[in-house]
C-alpha cells in the first residue's frame, strides 16, 4: 500500500515512461479483493458498519493492488473463491 495519492501518481509517471520506451511491466495482482486469505472484517464495535460494508464489497467484487491496477501496467494472476468465500474451494479456469 502506498501512503498517499501523489506517490501513485510519481510511480505512474515513471510507468509512461518506461511504457513510452516498449517496456511492458507485469505485477501480480495480489489479494486485494480476496479478504478471506485473511480472514473477514470484524461486524461489531466501533467499525462494525465499515467491517461489514467492506466485507460485502469484498465478497462481490475482485480487486486488484498497485501496482498491477495501473493502467500502465499489465496485471497477472488473482484468485476467486466459491461457496461463500472458503479457501478450500477455489475456482479454477
Amino acid at each position: 500500500m502506498l501512503d498517499s495519492a501523489s506517490i501513485v501518481d510519481r510511480v505512474n509517471s515513471a510507468f509512461v515512461v518506461a511504457s513510452a520506451r516498449g517496456v511492458t511491466l507485469l505485477a501480480a495482482t495480489g489479494d486485494g479483493g480476496s479478504h478471506f486469505s485473511f480472514g473477514a472484517f470484524p461486524e461489531s464495535g466501533v467499525n462494525g458498519t465499515l467491517g461489514a460494508s467492506l466485507n460485502a464489497i469484498s465478497c462481490q467484487h475482485q480487486l486488484p493492488t498497485f501496482p498491477a491496477e495501473s493502467p500502465w501496467v499489465l496485471g497477472v494472476g488473482g484468485e476467486q473463491w466459491d461457496n461463500g468465500g472458503s479457501a478450500a474451494n477455489p475456482v479454477t479456469l
